[in-house]
């Protein structure tokens, strides 16, 4: 029997190879790979797509942090408040930016501890807040801004909460600039790598396009200031535009996983499932059980024959060349050293979603050594 793999992006491909292929040898033989109509045309596509008035492709969501910051003022003197628990990039493209980097805790909900973000705005200079929408989980924008106000820029790190809504807020819409990527396990996936600053302010997009491309708009222009070479590749953005055209399809079997996956667990034995938020539709970029023997039900599933990963081994508090700063995030650690990540794509075969189902109501910690 085939292994039940964490990823099958060439399924993807399979499914939708006639469009791509058509997509990409039209951008191949026009001639123009970086810039022009499909990059303007993938931009307009992705803003409208989280409610943005401005799309700024770069080429990975790394870059997409990097850009948003330079472009919002963040500068040598400020502090980034992140979350403890996420990807390394939501610290170290920042720390590329700003002079410190303090991390806070994070609630069941795998988001900023609102009392400690409250905490952390008390200290002198200024600031900007980077909360997560990890794993695909929505936002609470509206208690944020409350919390923020005037204190800090609020950047929203929606690299994997694309497609995700908490009450009218969309993922990447919230704060003064937002970031996605569309890396091969995102949402909206990419056969290679590529990221997007979206924005509202009108002066902060300008800013963005000059820094993607070595802080000009033309060649024969001076540089604005410093920027690097950050603009997106065509073929792949003519890719993405074709998957982002089946978008809520693909979303909507992302639910129906998620649904099949939900009513596993709660036959299970002690697995927990995702927390789901009232007023919360998750967009499913990863979906994440706990367990306090994490390790033996990674085995489990292995000697099942499916695939498994961990999402994150190492909280960013621990990632002392990053981070200057944190409060205490003991809870951070608790998700970190409990959590598993499943196989989860639209491509997922019903067959493979049911032997993920009976895998969970199977297992039996105390039968894994």
């Amino acid at each position: 029997m085939d292994r039940v793999r964490f990823l099958r992006l060439d399924r993807c491909y399979q499914e939708h190879r006639d469009e791509l292929t058509d997509a990409s040898e039209s951008v191949l033989q026009s001639g123009q790979v970086v810039g022009g109509p499909v990059i303007d045309d993938f931009e307009d596509r992705l803003s409208s797509l989280v409610g943005r008035r401005f799309g700024i492709a770069v080429q990975s969501g790394t870059d997409a942090l990097r850009v948003a910051a330079l472009a919002a003022g963040v500068g040598r003197d400020w502090t980034a408040v992140v979350p403890a628990y996420s990807f390394t990039a939501t610290a170290g493209a920042i720390r590329s930016v700003a002079d410190s980097v303090r991390t806070i805790d994070v609630d069941d909900y795998y988001h900023m501890n609102l009392s400690q973000l409250s905490e952390s705005l008390s200290d002198e200079g200024p600031k900007v807040v980077v909360p997560v929408g990890l794993f695909g989980d929505g936002l609470d924008d509206v208690e944020i801004d409350r919390i923020v106000g005037d204190q800090a820029i609020v950047l929203e790190d929606a690299a994997q909460s694309l497609g995700s809504r908490h009450r009218s807020a969309l993922g990447g819409c919230f704060g003064k600039v937002s970031t996605l990527s569309f890396a091969p396990t995102k949402v909206i996936p990419c056969f290679g790598n590529m990221g997007m600053v979206v924005t509202d302010d009108e002066v902060l997009a300008d800013r963005a396009r000059r820094l993607r491309r070595h802080g000009k708009f033309r060649a024969d222009e001076p540089a604005s200031e410093a920027g690097m070479n950050s603009m997106p590749n065509c073929v792949q953005a003519a890719q993405l535009l074709v998957l982002a055209s089946h978008h809520d399809d693909r979303h909507a079997r992302r639910q129906s996983i998620a649904r099949a996956f939900l009513q596993a667990l709660a036959g299970s034995r002690g697995i927990l499932s995702p927390p789901q938020r009232p007023g919360t539709e998750h967009a499913w970029h990863k979906f994440v059980v706990r367990h306090p023997r994490r390790d033996a039900l990674k085995v489990w599933l292995d000697d099942q024959g499916i695939d498994s990963q961990v999402h994150y081994p190492l909280t960013l508090d621990a990632e002392s060349n990053l981070v200057a700063s944190g409060a205490p995030a003991q809870h951070a650690r608790a998700l970190a050293s409990t959590s598993l990540s499943l196989p989860f794509y639209p491509e997922m075969l019903d067959c493979e979603i049911n032997r993920v189902c009976a895998a969970l109501v199977a297992f039996e910690p105390e039968s894994v050594l």
